[in-house]
């Protein structure tokens, strides 16, 4: 058993290992993105994006309607100042603009003669709440201004010495100079995309030289929540009293909401009907959206429209176009209401791979059931799989589902190959072992419970059952060998069948006889009651015998139970499972016995205390037998005490009384009451045993000592 565990144990190790390099080599890392999207679609909505946040979405129908007046893409930048002057008028909090406005626009100006920039900055300085957006980059892009950063945040940065939390960037696209100096806050635009090309999380903070510029999302909760100092720790970052999770390589993990688009999670306003809106408030016209419908509000403006091609993978583009303005809103969102998606360390997802596959490997090495072994595999993946659901659902929390459960799986596939290969060979002896004298039920119990079965050798409590077929040797005088075999076939077939229907072991055939074993090789608590009970049936079986073929065979049995030893007994060539002992020697001698009192069941005393009201049973004798330095009481067993009927009770009364007088010397009177048993019951065998004695004791009396002990000198 310890060596076996110990191989199940190495084993599991073994998988498990292979898991967890696979595991740190990344191979999961794509099936487990797809089943953090899984989480996402199947609980989006759990947490609320924040009211607050709005899209002023720069989309088809506004190119279009600009289109059809003369103004094609890019737009004048004094439509963005009169859209910042019209929120800012409105009670807007903040103005965010995912727009890049890398290169100045002077070849425009507005109907005054203002340059179109001098407007849109002009603007920015008035609300003193907008955001701008840069880009960084890892590569020299000839496709982007270079214009220098002249920008001075004005929150203060604490940073530690190296922190993977912020990403240190060589090359970068600003805003130009006008715009860096009017706005409140620039912020970037940049999107991470795992390896399968997915945006699930990215830095919230990035270093251009020596210049710390936060992602929009947080930019805009700067200026919100009027925040003047941040401190960037490993895991984590404070803004403020806010503390910010951040994953094992310093990325921002997004709690998505759903699907985005203007029929998504956030509220969405064309932008063009803005625009119109604001024009129409400056010339002091009803407008068709108010202004003040934007009180308190972050105003995100970015473009849905696909020739913008500013569409981002997440989790739900295939459910919607995801455009990337409402990824800094998501981040805002997140930020302002502490909805952080947070995942469990890597080391607990390891500790777990061992734990599986341990659980699945003793299944497998230690209970020895392949039944078993595949319930607890499927518990664990259901688990497990329950458990990763309700803590996303429930807490946010990104339990890893792959890599746990390909431990899982594998060391069920590997166990099960080597276990086939081993213990099924275990099993298939072991079931070519018993099946021929064990029940089929009886002997898939012993396989599936090989735990509990000792075949090198043990000491248990059981009964013992001996079979012998009366006058055998006058009857097998009279026929010929094939006839012979053919009948004891036949009957050992009959006579086995009750005794495997009962649970018992077919121990061995002994010539006539057959010496069966109750409560082995698996413990049964009732082994006597099914013994006893096997023995009325095959005696009743025999003693009924209509068959004409072959003359009617009577069976007498002795049972008696304790301890024994049963294992594999023989040589290392050839050996049987086998029970021996004093408990199985006493059974055979009341088998025996039958002989001396004409009777078919004897049980000893120890049997009869397991079954004390069950069967009607009479005291025969206490013997001495050959060999035994202690007498033993035994008894005729009857019937079952359902079953009897009066006569049977009748005579059980009268002999118990009979046998008292015996007992007592009074063997006059005694023998009177035997004798009455013997008109009752003519063939009553122990009545005519005790008639016998009696007889000889009236002539020659018993020494003064005598006890009532019977001896028996023969076998």
């Amino acid at each position: 058993m310890k060596s076996r565990t110990n191989y199940g144990i190495g084993l599991s190790l073994a998988c498990a290992g292979l898991v967890i390099i696979l595991s740190l080599l990344k191979v999961f890392d794509p099936l487990e993105l797809k089943s953090l999207d899984l989480r996402s679609h199947w609980f989006a909505g759990h947490q609320k994006a924040d009211t607050n946040i709005v899209i002023a979405a720069i989309d088809e129908k506004s190119l279009l309607q600009f289109k059809h007046s003369g103004v094609v893409w890019k737009w004048p930048r004094e439509f963005y100042g009169a859209l910042v002057r019209y929120l800012h008028r409105g009670g807007a909090k903040a103005v965010v603009f995912d727009v890049l406005y890398p290169d100045p626009d002077i070849d425009r100006a507005n109907t005054n003669g203002e340059e179109s920039d001098s407007s849109f900055a002009r603007a920015m300085n008035t609300a003193g709440n907008v955001v701008l957006a840069s880009l960084f980059h890892r590569s020299d892009d000839p496709l982007w201004e270079d214009n220098p950063l002249i920008y001075k945040p004005w929150y203060r940065v604490q940073l530690p010495f190296d922190t993977v939390a912020v990403r240190s960037v060589p090359f970068a696209s600003f805003p130009i100079p006008l715009f860096q100096q009017s706005v409140a806050v620039l912020g970037s635009a940049n999107y991470y995309e795992d390896i399968d090309g997915v945006c699930r999380r990215g830095p919230l903070f990035y270093r251009f030289r020596n210049t710390i510029i936060p992602h929009l999302g947080v930019a805009a909760y700067l200026i919100t929540e009027k925040v003047d100092n941040f401190q960037v720790d490993e895991g984590q970052i404070r803004l403020g009293e806010k503390v910010i999770p951040l994953d094992e390589s310093g990325q921002f993990l997004i709690s998505w909401y759903g699907k985005g688009g203007p029929e998504g999670v956030f509220p969405y306003y064309s932008i063009g009907a803005l625009l119109a809106s604001a024009r129409d408030e400056e010339l002091q016209k009803a407008p068709l959206v108010p202004s003040f419908q934007f009180k308190d509000k972050i105003v995100f403006v970015g473009s849905n429209a696909a020739g913008l091609f500013d569409l981002k993978n997440t989790p739900f583009s295939a459910l919607e176009p995801y455009p990337g303005v409402e990824i800094s809103a998501t981040i805002l969102s997140n930020v302002l209401n502490d909805h952080y998606l947070s995942r469990v360390p890597s080391f607990v997802v390891i500790l777990s791979n061992l734990i599986l596959s341990l659980i699945v490997g003793a299944a497998f090495f230690h209970l020895h059931s392949p039944r078993i072994a595949v319930a607890v595999t499927v518990a664990l993946v259901a688990v497990w799989s329950l458990a990763i659901l309700i803590l996303f659902n429930y807490s946010n929390i990104w339990l890893d589902w792959v890599s746990p459960m390909v431990a899982v799986t594998s060391t069920f596939a590997v166990s099960a190959l080597v276990s086939y290969q081993t213990e099924g060979k275990a099993r298939r002896e072991l079931r070519q072992a018993f099946s021929g004298y064990l029940s089929p039920a009886v002997v898939e119990h012993v396989i599936e419970n090989q735990s509990e079965v000792t075949l090198g050798g043990a000491e248990i409590e059981a009964t013992v059952l001996f079979t012998d077929l009366k006058d055998f040797t006058s009857i097998s005088e009279k026929k010929s060998a094939p006839e012979l075999i053919e009948m004891l076939n036949e009957y050992f077939t009959l006579t086995s069948a009750k005794i495997l229907d009962r649970g018992g072991l077919v121990d061995k055939y002994i010539g006539d006889s057959i010496m069966a074993v109750f409560g082995a090789p698996l413990p049964v608590t009732e082994h006597a009651l099914l013994a006893c009970k096997a023995a009325l049936e095959i005696a009743e079986l025999r003693s009924n015998s209509n068959d004409h073929k072959h003359p009617p065979l009577v069976t007498r049995i002795g049972i008696n139970s304790g301890k024994m030893v049963v294992g594999n007994v023989g040589s290392s060539d050839r050996h049987d499972y086998t029970a021996i002992g004093d408990t199985v020697n006493l059974a055979s001698r009341l088998e025996g016995t039958n002989k001396v009192y004409g009777t078919k069941i004897i049980v000893s005393e120890s049997t009869l205390k397991q079954v004390p009201d069950a069967f009607l049973v009479r005291p025969l004798d206490t013997l001495l037998v050959k060999g035994k330095q202690k007498a033993v009481v035994i008894y005729e067993l009857m019937g079952e005490r359902v079953n009897v009927g009066d006569l049977e009770l009748e005579i059980v009364d009268k002999f118990g009384k009979a046998l008292g007088f015996y007992r007592k010397r009074a063997f006059k009177d005694a023998l009177s009451v035997f004798r009455q048993i013997l008109r009752m019951a003519p063939d009553d065998g122990p009545s005519k045993e005790y008639v016998r004695r009696c007889l000889e004791f009236i002539k020659n009396p018993p020494p003064r000592r005598w006890s009532g002990v019977h001896t028996l000198f023969t076998k």
